[in-house]
């Protein structure tokens, strides 16, 4: 579980496997030091996927032929109904007729369901190989990331999240393009946060003693290093507003 933990985080907060109320323990989480180490988890991620994709299609080519047999046979049965219901040829018995009316019922049920089912795989295809070019544009961004230095944002920041007026202190930690740490709000509000710089911005998964898994913060650094701006995420609209503005200040007397 704490390799699962590790890796979800790493491929970031828009494909989420672990369970929403667990809350982040940074000392159950195995350090990731450097960017081979993150590229080489996200290309794991992104090979489970390439061979869960083959196998979809593979899936998808199977349902296809049998619902081409489906149409088959469901056109056998209309030929017979018709050219029983026409009169071309005598049915020696009344239940003939109410026979094949009730095989073309079955059959075109049949369909309905195959037809159902191609759908689902249809968006499951396009899910997967949405989430594989997430992985590859990740990537991508963690090695221009290592290429331009990232800026170094350890340390204690006051932060402001709007609409809700709420606020208070979070402390970064800056290992490598790996960034943790911890926050406490307003309003009793505490927690673990745990990211990667990429691409240029901050990224960070919010680990809240009372949510759990509660939602990200997408924040850019300003070119001093004492400022960061962007947009906090909430996971559970139960709870308030779909997400809004993020704010941070550094203590400069750190």
């Amino acid at each position: 579980m704490k390799f699962s933990i590790s890796v979800i985080f790493l491929v970031s907060a828009v494909f989420l496997f672990a369970q929403e109320d667990e809350y982040y323990d940074a000392d159950a989480v195995p350090p990731v030091e450097n960017v081979h180490q993150v590229v080489g988890l996200l290309n794991i991620q992104k090979n489970i996927e390439a061979d869960y994709l083959r196998a979809l299609y593979a899936t998808y080519q199977k349902i296809r032929q049998e619902e081409i047999q489906t149409l088959e046979t469901l056109n056998n049965a209309y030929f017979e109904a018709d050219t029983i219901l026409a009169g071309r040829i005598y049915a020696e018995r009344e239940d003939s007729v109410k026979s094949v009316l009730e095989r073309i019922d079955s059959i075109e049920a049949k369909l309905v369901r195959q037809i159902a089912e191609i759908k689902q795989i249809r968006d499951r295809i396009a899910e997967t190989r949405n989430r594989i070019a997430h992985y590859e544009t990740k990537i991508a961004e963690i090695l221009a990331s290592k290429r331009a230095g990232p800026d170094d944002v350890s340390g204690t920041w006051l932060v402001s999240l709007m609409p809700l007026k709420i606020t208070g202190e979070m402390q970064l930690f800056q290992n490598g393009i790996m960034v943790t740490g911890s926050y406490t709000l307003s309003g009793g509000w505490r927690g673990n946060v745990m990211g990667y710089v990429a691409g240029g911005k901050l990224i960070l998964e919010r680990y809240d003693a009372q949510l759990g898994h509660a939602g990200q913060f997408v924040l850019a650094v300003s070119s001093d290093g004492l400022n960061m701006t962007g947009r906090w995420q909430n996971y559970d609209l139960s709870i308030g507003p779909s997400g809004g503005q993020f704010d941070a200040k550094k203590l400069k007397h750190q």
